[in-house]
């Protein structure tokens, strides 16, 4: 049928070349079209190209079934009849019949997006890939009932399209709070455009210092959709001019719909207003939900298995 040529990955580009040249006219059959794909497949291994790419391939020659739902792929017949005759084709191959390949596509499409969004929100590295689906079970059950808690109030409640929209997470240290705030910021940046601010809120205040810059920092971060504070007791508010500007980030959020979410290792609610005053404890009472995380530290106990 054709020659043989020395490299096997450009044996059918030659073929065609060579037979439009020689006959001005192409003709793919069953046969050309399965030496195409042989050759191509040992090309493929040849250039080191990944294998699970290989495995739909074949599939798409010799037909397989979806790994993800089962389902069979179904046959395709090509050809071009009424078509010009200086070029036919006529050949059988396979393709999925079900859309699985495509959402699997978009969910990593998605999933690239969101870690790239939390990475510009100043999210720290040990937390970027944290979600829903990878917290440790293991733990007390007073922290995973907060947690599930929470989930439900996210996920399935959606209760940040709701006046109350963000969450208050307090209790002991290394109880898991700041693994669950970055689960519902993940969510929030998952199903909205929304735009965010991972802030560990001990550096906040120095920021704030001086009027000015203070000024301009907290109309800065009155521009994002959400605002994760992490660690809310580490807030050193050590004059008013600091505590005001607090207020007036708090106020601007809660006034504008914004979402709060904020980890303290305060052990009671009643510890926020003798930390930030009752002013910015009623800003953060009528827009949050609080809760308590109890339990062992979620750290020292997933190390331990």
């Amino acid at each position: 049928m054709q020659k043989q040529v020395k490299s096997k990955g450009k044996i059918m580009t030659e073929t065609l070349i060579e037979t439009v040249l020689r006959n001005k006219k192409i003709n793919i059959d069953q046969a050309f079209f399965d030496e195409w794909m042989g050759e191509s497949l040992v090309f493929a291994h040849e250039i080191g190209i990944p294998d699970d790419a290989i495995i739909n391939f074949e599939k798409e020659w010799h037909g397989g079934a979806c790994p993800i739902c089962e389902k069979e792929y179904k046959k395709i017949k090509a050809g071009n009849k009424s078509a010009d005759e200086n070029f036919k084709y006529a050949y059988e191959y396979y393709q999925p019949d079900c859309d699985c390949e495509s959402k699997e596509e978009r969910e990593y499409q998605q999933r690239s997006e969101v870690y790239k969004k939390l990475r510009i929100a100043g999210v720290p590295k040990l937390y970027l890939n944290v979600d829903w689906n990878n917290w440790d079970y293991r733990v007390s059950p007073e922290t995973n009932e907060s947690f599930k808690r929470i989930y439900d109030l996210f996920v399935n409640q959606k209760c940040y399209e709701k006046d109350a929209s963000g969450i208050i997470m307090y209790g002991d240290v290394g109880t898991g709070k700041t693994r669950t705030s970055v689960c519902v910021l993940r969510e929030i940046l998952t199903v909205t455009k929304f735009t965010a601010a991972f802030l560990q809120t001990g550096g906040i205040i120095s920021k704030m210092v001086d009027r000015e810059q203070g000024n301009k920092y907290v109309h800065e971060l009155e521009s994002y959709d959400v605002i994760l504070f992490d660690d809310m007791d580490k807030m050193f508010i050590s004059n008013e001019w600091i505590k005001e500007r607090i207020f007036v980030l708090i106020d601007q959020m809660v006034s504008n719909q914004k979402i709060i979410i904020g980890t303290t290792n305060f052990r009671d609610v009643s510890q926020f207003a003798d930390k930030f005053g009752d002013n910015i404890m009623s800003r953060i009472v009528n827009a949050c939900y609080f809760e308590h995380f109890m339990g062992n530290d979620y750290r020292m106990e997933t190390k331990s298995y």
